[in-house]
């Protein structure tokens, strides 16, 4: 995961960005029917948190 980002935004809060991606196999989730050349999957994740005051 790589922080991609961070500082306030225009209404007063402060957000934080993260990034991240893995790669799947496709027989590892039961998945053995024909999809073309492709053995798996890239999985990119993009999160964004806005901190809240307690």
């Amino acid at each position: 995961m790589t922080e991609i980002g961070a500082g306030e935004d225009p209404w007063g809060g402060f957000r934080r960005g993260f990034e991240g991606t893995t790669k799947l196999a496709l027989e590892d989730w039961g998945i053995d029917y024909d999809l073309g050349p492709a053995k798996e999957v890239e999985l990119t994740l993009s999160v964004e948190g806005i901190r809240q005051d307690a």
